[in-house]
């Protein structure tokens, strides 16, 4: 079984800096990304239980606020027109999952 900190990792890698090196050259070395939160992947706890929501190939993307101002919009619009599945996987987010991934300040 793939750990969520995994499947997310292999999807940043994959889609993730193709982003940034494609749409964001000018800023990807002032992005930070990574993943963390309250969810189980984030403390590799994660089993099938915990699969059923707020789980899935994702990543954030930090940046500082005179950064955010400037692209965060569209670096979010971006990171949502990524694919949605990915080796077999697709994430899964409830009513308090929303907003935890993508573009954040």
């Amino acid at each position: 079984m793939i750990k969520g900190l995994e499947l997310s990792e292999l999807y940043y890698r994959e889609f993730g800096e193709t982003m940034l090196n494609e749409k964001f050259p000018e800023y990807k070395e002032k992005i930070a990304a990574g993943l963390v939160g309250d969810g189980s992947e984030c403390y590799g706890f994660d089993d099938d239980i915990s699969k059923d929501h707020d789980w899935g190939p994702s990543f954030c993307l930090w940046l500082e606020h005179e950064d955010y101002q400037k692209i965060g919009a569209s670096l979010q619009q971006e990171y949502n027109n990524l694919p949605k599945l990915f080796k077999g996987f697709e994430r899964k987010t409830s009513q308090w999952g929303e907003g935890r991934v993508g573009a954040l300040e």
